[in-house]
């Protein structure tokens, strides 16, 4: 048998072959693959969209960028970089190609660069700082890859307007911290939020915060309340709840009452998990905290009305005045009336679910000083109960 240099033939050939894979892959990322583009001369966000569909490429562009520039268009058999330089050639943009193979459209006149000879840097990573409100145009994912020809119009489009989060400041552990901080599993919510969420009453935040049950006891005016599954189900006058409520820093002891309108609140804070120790006792499933909107120093009023069946309708209001430079008032008020759902017979009372609830807030905020502020707050509700209390 054949020796080549201490080995065999047979065992020469497989390491070859071996030899040629090895360097095939090694120089496989030399060629770019190429797609076949049929792009129309138009404008240039309708370019860079259909870029997007023919390339399955995702393209971030802002929306200025592209409003009031023509695209040439591109037909042929090119790699993807080369035919969005097509594209943009004479728009007096370039683009970078960031870590996650995505691309960015930019504008160099703004970032102080320059284009010599068509040719468009790329970049391997984009810093937070260098990317504006974006655009981003891509392919529907339940698109068939295959075909080339997708019509434009059926992109789904997503615009950022690159507007940040708003942060959120909650009181859970008794101080002011951002939500995103705290070590806590809580849940807050805004009069915005509420009301976006259709709660309208204590009650109803079982359908905007996870692991969190309240329901009625017999009459609308006192719940139950049951955070992830720990609740107490005695419900005599002298019972303690397992899940601690409190209205301005206030620990309300009873459910009686509870479930009034949420009208003028500044957030509602739902904290999941045992609290006692911030919160001492009847706090084993979690805590409710309401906090009310303070007075601010401009002024400021606010209604809704609506109406439902039943002959149901609630108006809500408010009314900020700024009496002095550091001294202002709030006021604001509830009502809801309602027929209720069903007539009964017998002991009970009759019109199970009536309402004609009346409630009114009245606070004082005076602020002498930054670093300090002293309030004075008043309330009262009075409901209609549709059955008596036992």
């Amino acid at each position: 048998m054949l020796k080549l240099n201490g080995l065999t033939r047979s065992h020469c050939l497989p390491m070859l072959v071996i030899a040629v894979l090895s360097l095939g892959a090694l120089m496989a990322p030399a060629y770019a693959a190429t797609t076949m583009f049929e792009i129309e001369p138009q404008d240039l966000s309708g370019a860079l969209k259909a870029f997007a569909v023919q390339s399955h490429r995702e393209i971030f562009f802002a929306p200025e960028l592209a409003r009031g520039r023509q695209s040439r268009g591109v037909k042929g058999k090119f790699d993807d970089l080369k035919a969005l330089n097509l594209l943009l050639e004479g728009t007096g943009l370039n683009f970078s190609v960031t870590a996650s193979n995505a691309i960015l459209v930019r504008d160099p006149a703004t970032r102080g660069e320059s284009l010599r000879d068509g040719v468009t840097p790329t970049t391997s990573a984009l810093t937070e700082s260098q990317s504006p409100p974006m655009k981003l145009a891509q392919t529907d994912s339940a698109q068939n890859l295959n075909d080339r020809n997708t019509n434009v119009s059926d992109l789904k489009v997503k615009e950022e307007d690159g507007a940040k989060l708003d942060e959120i400041v909650v009181t859970a552990t008794k101080r002011s911290e951002s939500l995103s901080k705290v070590s806590l599993a809580v849940s807050a919510f805004s009069q915005d939020d509420l009301t976006s969420a259709g709660v309208v009453g204590l009650a109803d935040l079982a359908s905007a915060a996870p692991n969190l049950e309240i329901k009625t006891l017999g009459f609308a005016s006192a719940i139950q309340v049951t955070i992830r599954g720990i609740t107490n189900s005695d419900f005599n006058p002298g019972a303690s709840p397992a899940v601690a409520t409190y209205i301005d820093g206030i620990y309300i002891a009873r459910p009686q009452g509870l479930n009034g309108d949420l009208y003028d609140i500044a957030r509602v804070e739902v904290l999941r998990g045992p609290q006692g120790t911030l919160y001492g006792r009847n706090a084993t499933g979690g805590n409710i905290n309401v906090v009310t909107a303070d007075p601010v120093n401009s002024f400021g009023s606010a209604a809704d009305v609506s109406f439902g069946n039943y002959n149901d309708a609630q108006v809500h209001g408010m009314l900020n005045l700024p009496i002095t430079e550091d001294l202002a008032v709030r006021g604001a008020f509830s009502t809801h009336r309602s027929d209720g759902y069903f007539d009964s017979e017998g002991s009970i009372s009759h019109d199970y679910g009536a309402a004609d609830d009346y409630a009114g807030r009245l606070t004082v905020m005076w602020t002498p000083a930054d670093f300090f502020r002293s309030g004075w707050t008043s309330g009262g509700w009075l409901a209609y109960l549709s059955a008596p209390v036992s």
